[in-house]
């Protein structure tokens, strides 16, 4: 619920987005880099708007030594992921190093080349990456399904908004809840009318 990261994601996503899939990546020496890829799933060419957006929260100091994001600014525009020859942070000469300190927020439109560095210094890098996406993209992981009353109620219904809990698609037998449907940003239901 961190109001800076959702302001950010509600600039690149629209008031409907969201959480995908919120993961840790653990940068060890024994990791090798990680090659420069796009998040946005199966669409060549890549629409212009950001339809899935990035969040990476760093827990550790981020540099390179440390095996920190690689990303290459502006390649949100280009529209595809980048090619293997394209894909090697260490080669590619127009790769930026993101060095920030920890507890810093990065992020970045679901179109941009990113990657990580290779882990050059002892111990671990760590972080959380919160990827969030527009209502029409399929989750990663079944955040919906997992979200408790009670997780609810101590974060609010923006909360609620961002797990999906007024998605109304994939009902069954028993029709649409269209008291739901009305809360669903963007929706032109009319739950009187259900």
């Amino acid at each position: 619920m961190n109001e800076v990261m959702l302001t950010l994601m509600t600039y690149l996503l629209g008031q409907s987005l969201t959480i995908s899939s919120m993961t840790s990546h653990v940068r060890t020496p024994n990791n090798p880099h990680l090659p420069l890829h796009c998040d946005t799933p199966g669409l060549t060419p890549f629409r212009s708007e950001s339809i899935v957006a990035n969040c990476n929260f760093a827990f550790d100091d981020y540099t390179k030594e440390n095996g920190c994001l690689a990303i290459i600014p502006g390649t949100h525009r280009l529209g595809r992921n980048p090619t293997s020859d394209e894909g090697n942070p260490h080669t590619n000469p127009f790769v930026v190093p993101v060095e920030v300190p920890i507890g810093s927020a990065i992020v970045y439109h679901g179109n941009t080349w990113h990657g990580a560095f290779k882990r050059e210094a002892p111990g671990v890098r760590l972080n959380l990456a919160v990827f969030m996406a527009r209502n029409y993209i399929t989750r990663q992981e079944r955040i919906k399904e997992n979200v408790t009353p009670e997780m609810i109620e101590r974060n609010g219904e923006r909360f609620a908004r961002l797990c999906s809990q007024f998605e109304f698609n994939g009902y069954e037998e028993d029709g649409p809840d269209f008291a739901r449907a009305a809360k669903f940003i963007g929706a032109l239901i009319d739950p009187r009318f259900g």
